[in-house]
């Protein structure tokens, strides 16, 4: 009868354990603060702020759908917009994300992770850029290892993704009177990120790679550096008479088209190290730099380092994970 009712009391125990794991785990709300570093000939001192809220909801353990959205103000008087301390509202991105335990690469364990994302035009940027809306998959592989017993360097994780985005857009250029471009909420692939000038981007195929240490248990150091390739949207020879202001558009020939509008590939290297302080089970604390670079100045020099140029900014961010959150003010109320 006594191992009865132990094996009763652990199935007891594991059930309960089962039915406090909330399927809304891992979302997160986020308040993030950004200024630039360096100021460079014309370039002015940039201060803003942004709010963004990721929601995640597990249908079961391997199968999750999430989302993103975010909103960003700069309190400095930049250039670019409709009037000072405008708001920015972000790209609205719908996720289906698939983690199985079995999709791992044997002997090296290296866990794969598929992915679909649907990006829709809710931003100020990419409404202006004509967006219908955006298809991307990609792809994760991660690999973690444990380091040391004890609190301190305890594990490190290395990951690298890669994910190709088709835009699909109503015109291949802008419309009039387009703000700069305002790129926010951590992903560099979504719409408002997509620095094209007049030219829209057809596809863009993101690399990163990310290296985690967690140095203590509560610190995190991270490293992450990318490339993103944008393939522009092809002008007719109408299209590019009407930009240069010309009335006759059979005077360009096709490889005048090229010539005339430069080229159909731009590079932007992307960057960021960070080091993150988990302070509470439901409060955690990043300050770090980051930047999203093209890859060449107007003189055709590289913008290198990719985070001591003037696109490097400083970044704070306080990120909250709903669910813990909730569980302590619960415990708080009883």
């Amino acid at each position: 009868m006594a191992g009865t009712k132990a094996s009763s009391d652990a199935e007891v125990k594991k059930a309960a354990e089962v039915k406090e794991k909330s399927p809304w785990r891992g979302t997160t709300f986020t308040y993030s603060n950004a200024m630039s570093l360096l100021e460079v000939d014309d370039s002015e001192f940039i201060y803003g702020m942004s709010l963004g809220l990721a929601p995640r909801y597990y249908v079961r353990d391997d199968l999750s759908l999430r989302g993103r959205f975010s909103a960003y103000v700069e309190l400095t008087d930049g250039g670019g917009v409709d009037h000072p301390q405008q708001w920015f509202v972000g790209d609205l991105s719908l996720e289906v994300n698939y983690a199985p335990t079995w999709l791992t690469i044997p002997v090296v364990g290296i866990k794969v992770n598929p992915y679909f994302r649907l990006y829709l035009p809710t931003g100020t940027t990419a409404r202006r850029r004509n967006l219908i809306m955006g298809l991307a998959p990609g792809l994760n592989f991660s690999k973690s290892v444990k380091l040391m017993d004890g609190d301190w360097l305890p594990s490190m994780s290395v990951a690298y993704a890669f994910r190709a985005v088709k835009y699909l857009n109503e015109y291949t250029t802008t419309t009039l009177n387009e703000p700069n471009e305002v790129c926010f909420g951590g992903d560099p692939t979504s719409p408002s990120c997509q620095s094209t000038g007049s030219r829209n981007t057809s596809w863009s195929f993101s690399n990163s790679l990310n290296i985690a240490l967690q140095i203590h248990k509560k610190v995190t150091f991270s490293l992450m550096a990318g490339v993103i390739d944008q393939l522009l949207y092809e002008l007719e020879d109408a299209e590019l008479a009407k930009l240069k202001g010309m009335e006759h558009s059979e005077a360009f020939g096709e490889n005048d088209v090229a010539k005339a509008d430069g080229t159909n590939l731009r590079v932007a290297i992307i960057g960021d190290v960070s080091l993150t302080y988990a302070a509470l089970p439901w409060l955690n604390v990043t300050a770090g730099f980051s930047a999203e670079t093209p890859q060449l100045q107007p003189d055709s020099e590289g913008n290198y380092p990719w985070l001591f140029n003037r696109f490097a900014q400083f970044h704070l961010d306080i990120s909250i994970p709903i669910e813990p959150l909730v569980s302590q003010v619960m415990e708080w109320v009883e």
